[in-house]
């Protein structure tokens, strides 16, 4: 569901039923890509830097080449092309043909 919001237009409503899912369920890392998306989709860079932070220091999920394939689009739609780049030189695994 949340997925869907961001490819459909609505990356701010998909954060917000994300952030109302976490009262109640603890999110997985497919929960996480859903997200991610949705700050992609609506430019929310700070927003999806923070969550990208709190899977592994909050919730204990180790980032997947999705993850990070949804953070290089945040941050290459935002404009960040630099950044982008240092996040895919960093990765902790090769990047494929998508990234």
């Amino acid at each position: 569901m949340i997925s869907c919001l961001a490819f459909n237009g609505k990356g701010e409503l998909g954060v917000d039923l994300f952030e109302m899912l976490l009262k109640d369920v603890k999110p997985n890392d497919a929960t996480f890509v859903g997200v991610l998306a949705c700050c992609a989709h609506a430019g929310l860079v700070q927003q999806g830097l923070d969550l990208f932070a709190l899977m592994t220091t909050k919730h204990q999920i180790e980032p997947k080449l999705e993850h990070y394939g949804s953070m290089v689009d945040l941050l290459g739609r935002s404009g960040c092309v630099k950044e982008s780049h240092n996040l895919i030189r960093t990765m902790p695994m090769n990047p494929n043909a998508t990234i």
